[in-house]
Parts: C-alpha cells; sequence; structure tokens
C-alpha cells in the first residue's frame, strides 16, 4: 500500500477530512516542530474533523471564485470545471 492510500485509508476510517497544503513558511515549520535540516519539508498534510460544514459547488457564471458563507453558517467553496482551467497548447516543431 502506497503512503498517501494509507493516509487515505485512515482518515477514511477515522471519519476525518484532509487537504494537502503547499503553500507555508518551511523556515517557520522546521524551526516551531524542531524538524532535523536532514528531511526536506514539501508539504503539509493537514487531517482534522470538519468543525463547519462545507459545500463544494461549480462556479458561477460571473466567474466569481470567492468563498462564501450564508445566513445558516455553511461555508461554500466555488470551484472551476477542469475543462476551464486545462489549456491544450501546440507546440509547433
Amino acid at each position: 500500500m502506497e503512503d498517501d492510500d494509507f493516509i487515505a485509508t485512515a482518515r477514511a476510517k477515522a471519519a476525518a477530512r484532509g487537504v494537502v497544503i503547499g503553500a507555508v513558511d518551511r523556515s517557520e515549520l522546521r524551526s516551531r516542530l524542531e524538524i532535523p535540516e536532514r528531511y526536506d519539508i514539501l508539504h503539509v498534510v493537514a487531517i482534522g474533523r470538519p468543525g463547519e460544514e462545507v459545500r463544494i459547488e461549480k462556479v458561477t457564471e460571473e466567474g466569481d471564485i470567492r468563498y462564501w458563507r450564508d445566513d445558516k453558517g455553511v461555508h461554500h467553496v466555488p470551484k472551476r470545471n477542469l475543462d476551464d482551467i486545462i489549456v491544450d497548447v501546440k507546440i509547433k516543431s
């Protein structure tokens, strides 16, 4: 079993969610957690039980990608379709 499969399985069994974070202050993280220099910090994996309800939804026709909360406190997260963000570039030889 691959490491990422193990993490996903353990997370699912614990009814938790996870997110991979790449934009971290690696120097600060290394210092606070006393991570030896021999290890590279590639990403941070945050795992836990959600403290709020989150709904993933399609971006509106206006293209607004800002997150928002409704009057019930539900966190709405607009996501673009893959077809809208993948660029097919033809390279001329």
